[in-house]
């Protein structure tokens, strides 16, 4: 079980590929950024230099959204140093099993041992063995509803993520502002907090505006990210170029 009695912490994904971003980004004020590989808009190649940028500063958590669920996917991710993986559109304690099992390393898994990055980074030692990656799912589907204290009682998970854009459209709300007066969302959402605390997990949740931002910490929630690079900066350079027309 995780320790949940933390300060809420903030996060970001990373869509671009460019490691200049994905280092300023690591020196803001957030606790973790995490790397689009799912939607974002780079290659493995540019996520490991991304994952080297942001290691200049070694207090934020480097989270990986994969592209896939393959098993060798997740072990290559996790030999290239990163802290959590946010595995995308699972659905069965099943998928969330055998992800948690490409992790680690026998006998609790089926990890190949060949932390290559890491080693140098810091030196092999026990804790490679003892602190495990991060395992977190996401819950986008009416299925990972119906199976979510299933899902949040396997061993090793460390905490479902709501991803409430996909859940609403399974909802039949549509992709635009799903939060906006849905009770079976807020509803969702309360009982993924019941159930991460029955469970001694966390809970964590996409915003896509700094007011739901705001609600979902309110609520109970973990963590929460704040959209993505491509969208904040779009907003900020509007809101500064309003700004300016007006003044």
């Amino acid at each position: 079980m995780n320790n949940v009695d933390h300060a809420p912490s903030v996060g970001c994904f990373l869509t671009t590929g460019d490691s200049l971003i994905a280092e300023r980004l690591a020196h803001c004020e957030l606790d973790y950024l995490c790397i689009d590989l799912q939607h974002g808009f780079l290659t493995e190649s540019e996520a490991r230099y991304c994952i080297q940028a942001i290691s200049t500063r070694p207090n934020i958590r480097i989270w990986v959204r994969p592209s896939s669920k393959s098993l060798d996917h997740i072990g290559r991710l996790c030999d290239w140093g990163v802290h959590t993986l946010l595995l995308p559109m699972i659905e069965t304690p099943d998928e969330v099993a055998a992800a948690i099992a490409a992790t680690r390393y026998p006998p609790s898994g089926s990890r190949s041992f060949g932390p290559i990055r890491p080693s140098f980074v810091k030196p092999v030692a026990n804790e490679l063995l003892d602190r495990p990656v991060q395992v977190f799912v996401m819950i986008e589907t009416l299925a990972a509803i119906d199976n979510l204290e299933e899902i949040a009682a396997v061993p090793g998970l460390s905490g479902i993520y709501f991803g409430p854009t996909d859940l609403g459209i399974a909802m039949g709300y549509g992709a635009r502002d799903p939060f906006a007066s849905k009770t079976r969302m807020a509803e969702v959402m309360r009982l993924g907090i019941e159930t991460a605390r029955r469970h001694g997990i966390f809970c964590a949740s996409h915003a896509p505006t700094p007011t739901e931002a705001s609600t979902i910490l309110k609520m109970g929630f973990d963590h929460v990210t704040l959209g993505n690079d491509l969208v904040i900066f779009a907003a900020t350079i509007n809101d500064l170029a309003r700004k300016s027309r007006s003044e």
